[in-house]
């Protein structure tokens, strides 16, 4: 299907590992986000956005088709997206838009066939080429050494530098960019100037010596302080910081061409960061507020300016309306998506799925660590007050938001009720657990296999 788009262009900017709270127009304390703010005060900021599941893959899946993991399947256990799902690009494109993504993620690159639909889709951190023998691995492995040395950042920069000539080059027909950053993932990789930047100089030298190693915390191999956690997360805002500047420049870019004003401006995350919250650091084996709430900011035609969205939002409802902007009626997206996410009544429910367990981050490196608390699937739902987490093994969790946002206080016992009103709710929008469920192991996602050891999933 072809024709003559009828809405604006889209640029879609994933800021990979971002948590909401630690975004300066949503409150933090360091100013982290000058421009996104700016964005913000030209547009729409939603308060209580949230993914739908704690990890790359099946967050961006759900991003692109409006699909629940539950729907689309595409997980650890997955090497692809299933065929014959629409996605967000493919229907932008059969629109008569141009379509390109720069990914500095692996996940979201032709391997997953998650740039379905685009033009483009430059996996900008990938090394072609060598092939899967040990030499070829070893020539790669060179390479990106060779090429560590001289980044400053995990991509941000060439992949900026490859938007900046697309647009330049289409910005003259319709066009859907999408962008994801990954500076703000473990392990950083930012010049030091930058990492450092809300750093104490005082405090630099211990702080370049902070393990690095997520998931060596959680298997016991080594113990965060609460200084070392400051630590962390005081890096996290200087990447954070560095991240917003990319995204000041391609907004100040498409003002230079004269397309800012005709321009739907999305800026997320696929999921948030765990710094010892419930004993979690990086983003698997929860879903908690840390992980699933997450950044949603729009700018565009015909949006508000400077609204404060308290309404739950997902993201799943962000591909269903952009087709809802170019006057696209027809079922797009999950039975339980949303069309109105820029005009419209917010959710009565959010709802985020952990399907398949990547235990194998952690027994592959150290073998004999007790995993069986991170090994049962996970849903979560919330409503304007009240979220529930239940796992496939049966452990419950009740929380009151409004008086416990941090989650400390299990209500389950004195309210088994409620939580099962909320499970039932789960059920029969997103239908019951998947029948196969298995913590993930080490088969699958063989082309990857590489970047993903390196980014610490196996």
């Amino acid at each position: 299907m072809t024709g003559t788009p009828r809405g604006p262009n889209v640029v879609l900017i994933v800021l990979d590992s971002v948590r909401a709270d630690h975004l300066s127009c949503y409150g933090h304390e360091r100013p982290t986000t000058p421009n996104i703010d700016r964005v913000a005060e030209g547009g729409i900021r939603f308060d209580r956005a949230y993914t739908a599941s704690c990890w790359t893959l099946p967050s961006h899946a759900s991003l692109f088709t409006g699909l629940y993991p539950s729907r689309h399947r595409t997980d650890f256990d997955t090497q692809t997206l299933t065929e014959g799902i629409d996605t967000c690009a493919s229907f932008l494109s059969a629109r008569g838009y141009r379509t390109a993504s720069f990914s500095c993620n692996a996940f979201v690159s032709r391997h997953t066939d998650l740039a379905r639909g685009f033009d483009v889709a430059a996996d900008v951190e990938g090394l072609a080429g060598g092939g899967r023998s040990f030499m070829g691995r070893a020539v790669r492995a060179a390479h990106r050494a060779v090429r560590r040395g001289l980044q400053k950042d995990r991509g941000a920069a060439r992949a900026w530098k490859m938007a900046r000539q697309w647009l330049s080059e289409n910005a003259d027909e319709p066009f859907f960019l999408f962008m994801n950053y990954m500076d703000c993932h473990l392990p950083y990789r930012l010049a030091p100037d930058r990492l450092h930047h809300f750093v104490d100089p005082a405090r630099r030298e211990a702080v370049s010596r902070i393990p690095m190693d997520p998931f060596g915390a959680m298997a016991g191999e080594h113990r965060y302080e609460a200084d070392e956690i400051e630590d962390l997360r005081t890096l996290y805002d200087g990447a954070l910081r560095y991240l917003d500047g990319m995204v000041g420049a391609l907004d100040d870019h498409l003002s230079a061409l004269g397309r800012d004003q005709d321009t739907l401006l999305l800026i997320t995350s696929d999921h948030g960061e765990s710094f010892g919250e419930h004993g979690l650091f990086d983003h698997q084996y929860g879903l908690y507020e840390p992980l699933v709430r997450v950044p949603l900011v729009a700018r565009g035609p015909d949006l508000d300016r400077g609204r404060a969205e308290e309404g739950l939002a997902q993201l799943v409802d962000v591909f269903p309306s952009i087709a809802a902007l170019l006057g696209h009626r027809g079922p797009v997206g999950d039975p339980a998506a949303s069309g109105t996410l820029f005009h419209g009544p917010g959710r009565d429910f959010a709802a985020s799925e952990y399907l398949v367990p990547n235990v194998a981050a952690i027994q592959r490196r150290f073998p004999g660590t007790d995993t069986s608390r991170f090994e049962s699937a996970i849903r979560a739902i919330r409503d304007e007050r009240f979220k529930c987490i239940v796992r496939r093994d049966g452990r419950t969790e009740l929380y009151d938001l409004d008086a416990d946002p941090d989650e400390l206080h299990n209500l389950y016992e004195r309210d088994a009720d409620r939580a099962t009103a909320m499970i039932e709710t789960l059920e029969e929008r997103l239908g019951p657990w998947p029948a196969d469920l298995a913590s993930a192991g080490e088969g699958g996602l063989d082309p990857l296999r590489e970047r993903l050891e390196q980014l610490g999933y196996l």
